[in-house]
């Protein structure tokens, strides 16, 4: 089977891909015709969700991936037509007040969650958690990619509600998140578990009382001082 690409990056066959290489086979190439990175994420996102051996945390991002791809193509498509339309306008004398008025933001989002809830069965709210939900794991592998790895295969169950939490999180503690889960110095550790330990770090330790009635001594005096 050929190895599918978009310019020089191997978009899937990553395995076949390195066989190859390593064994100086020759490759076959098969170039897609994708035009954008955004393309780009959509085909291999419908490339991956039908595979049987992903754990539903990668659908979930998937998911979330593709809706983030297809929101930002819709909206340079968008742009596009409001440009051309512009540019006819100004060729034909037409007033700006006759051209079509432009779609809001928020309904391109509406939009494309609702078209892809029909697709894969779920509500349109549902595509938008899920959007959520891959941009915090992009920001966990931005900082510690193997945590996010980890994550995403479902190793590491984390809710979404604790997802968000960590989506405010500094990238000092996703570190210290990343070696809580994987040194394995904490038996079963959880997020809840992280969440008790960070906190705890990060109490000032008080510095005791005097006694009450207790006499400050002053320090004896020093003439070489």
């Amino acid at each position: 089977a050929p190895i599918r690409v978009w310019g020089d990056i191997v978009l899937v066959d990553q395995e076949a891909y390195q066989f190859c290489r390593s064994r100086n086979i020759p490759l076959n190439i098969s170039r897609l015709p994708i035009n954008s990175l955004e393309e780009a994420i959509v085909w291999v996102c419908k490339n991956q969700y039908p595979r049987q051996d992903i754990s539903d945390q990668l659908r979930k991002y998937i998911i979330g991936k593709r809706f983030h791809a297809e929101r930002a193509l819709g909206a340079h498509e968008a742009a596009t037509i409001r440009q051309a339309n512009r540019i006819a306008a100004r060729d034909n004398n037409i007033p700006s007040i006759f051209l079509p008025p432009p779609s809001s933001y928020e309904a391109s989002v509406t939009k494309t969650s609702e078209r892809l809830g029909v697709e894969y069965h779920i509500s349109f709210q549902t595509v938008r958690k899920y959007g959520i939900y891959a941009s915090i794991v992009d920001q966990i592998f931005a900082v510690e990619p193997a945590l996010a790895k980890k994550i995403l295969s479902g190793a590491i169950h984390i809710s979404h509600e604790s997802m968000v939490e960590i989506s405010n999180m500094n990238s000092a503690d996703i570190v210290r998140m990343s070696k809580f889960f994987l040194d394995g110095h904490v038996y079963r550790p959880t997020y809840n578990k992280f969440k008790a330990s960070l906190e705890q770090s990060k109490i000032k330790p008080q510095q005791p009382a005097p006694p009450p009635g207790s006499i400050k001594e002053m320090p004896e005096f020093d003439p070489d001082a």
